[in-house]
């Protein structure tokens, strides 16, 4: 979900998308380069990516563009998403231990 919302904003290549992770989750979540590729490879079979060289400063780069299908699986799965985190906040809450502000 991640990698798509992302991808939404602009095309990426892959460790560009490892660092933009990094930087906007304020360094909590870091994403090693290699275990980010199997993710694109299988998004990209399903038909929710695509691929583009691009020649930048004498490199040729492989940016990854977010496709319509990945932008209607992203909704969905930014909708799961909602529900998880509200039925697990909704628990939680119940849970004087781990509910109120002090989380």
């Amino acid at each position: 979900m991640i990698i798509l919302a992302l991808l939404q904003k602009e095309d990426c290549y892959g460790y560009q998308l490892t660092m933009l992770i990094k930087e906007y989750s304020g360094n909590l979540l870091n994403v090693p380069v290699g275990s980010l590729y199997p993710s694109l490879y299988k998004m990209e079979e399903r038909g929710y990516i695509s691929t583009v060289q691009k020649v930048i400063k004498n490199r040729t780069r492989m940016y990854y563009h977010l496709e319509s299908a990945g932008k209607d699986y992203l909704v969905a799965l930014y909708k799961d998403y909602c529900e998880i985190h509200d039925g697990i906040d909704k628990v939680l809450r119940k849970c004087s231990e781990y509910g109120g502000a002090d989380r």
